[in-house]
């Protein structure tokens, strides 16, 4: 189901195994290689060897000492794009999304051919909402990098959200065409039939996804959803659990897990809330899903089931913005 595959770590491996968009056009190139948990810091440091050094912590998670390496690259050069680009992922990681919006957006200003940019921004506006932002984006990269399945996949769920699913579709057979592997393509491809009634079908797709790589939280997800759909609420839940395992990101497994409690009749509001706080940590990205599929898929079952949860999470949230935790000491 929808989640983010596309996750910033994914592209920032992406960025550091292929290379994709670093101009390096101030550094020397090999003054050091990686070292795991240090950073071996060369006698003569241009912006890029500093840039290079914020990706390699980006790597291991600190964005701090990301964002410092590439204060030094500005130093020697206020006009080094690659800088800005990696402050834009270093925010993107800690929710500033503005600052990270910016920062990308100043870095193509500096540089157009840093393409890895549009892929960040793209996601960015996904993660946002804004899904024709989104599809702008990724025109722009895979214009430069068709050959990756990852960007159609990320246009293609961007698509669905706005209620294009040819187009949508079409993306994800491209994706599956560039890589024959490609799990998340299965798996989105089978949220385009679930939006069809075509619960059976997508079940197959989603099988595949498992198969050819049981470490993806998506099609847990979708599997539950079907799951859901067809009334079998003991294996739906075991099967979102999973999802949340496998990977606690996951925007919309919380959602569905509080529906099973409802329609079993168990008390759900606490298990809603914990979605919905979990989802405040993303930008509410998961609830941004459920509302776009319940407005542009209304005639599909998937559609209605994520009406009914969009309006209960709304209560929800005006519930708790209404009544915020009491902080004030005994």
């Amino acid at each position: 189901m929808i989640n983010k595959r596309f996750a910033i770590l994914i592209l920032i491996t992406l960025l550091l195994t292929a290379g994709i968009g670093c101009s390096r056009k101030n550094s020397e190139g090999n003054l050091f290689s990686k070292q795991k948990g240090e950073d071996p810091i060369p006698t003569e440091m241009y912006p890029g060897d500093y840039t290079q050094l914020a990706e390699y912590a980006l790597d291991r998670g600190e964005t701090d000492k990301a964002l410092d390496y590439c204060r030094e690259a500005l130093k020697i050069d206020p006009d080094y794009a690659e800088a800005y680009y990696v402050i834009g992922m270093a925010n993107m990681i800690n929710g500033n999304h503005d600052i990270a919006r910016d920062s990308f957006e100043k870095a193509l200003d500096l540089d157009p051919q840093l393409t890895m940019a549009h892929a960040y921004l793209g996601s960015l506006y996904y993660s946002l909402g804004e899904y024709q932002e989104s599809i702008k984006q990724f025109d722009m990269i895979l214009e430069k990098a068709k050959s990756f399945a990852l960007f159609n996949n990320h246009r293609g769920l961007a698509h669905l959200l706005r209620g294009n699913l040819d187009k949508a579709k079409q993306d994800f057979d491209n994706a599956i065409s560039k890589e024959p592997d490609d799990a998340a393509g299965y798996d989105n491809k089978a949220l385009v039939l679930l939006l069809q009634n075509r619960e059976d079908d997508a079940k197959k797709l989603v099988e595949k996804a498992m198969e050819i790589n049981p470490d993806l939280p998506g099609p847990y997800e979708s599997l539950g959803i079907i799951k859901i759909l067809k009334g079998d609420y003991q294996t739906a839940r075991g099967q979102l659990k999973k999802a949340i395992q496998t990977d606690n990101r996951v925007p919309l497994a919380r959602y569905f897990l509080y529906y099973i409690e409802k329609k079993q009749g168990n008390p759900w509001e606490e298990t809603l809330q914990e979605a919905l706080l979990a989802d405040l940590k993303q930008s509410h990205e998961g609830l941004k899903v459920i509302e776009a599929l319940s407005k542009h898929y209304r005639n599909s079952r998937l559609g209605q089931l994520s009406g009914e949860i969009h309006r209960d999470a709304r209560k929800a949230e005006e519930k708790r913005l209404s009544n915020p935790p009491d902080t004030s000491a005994d």
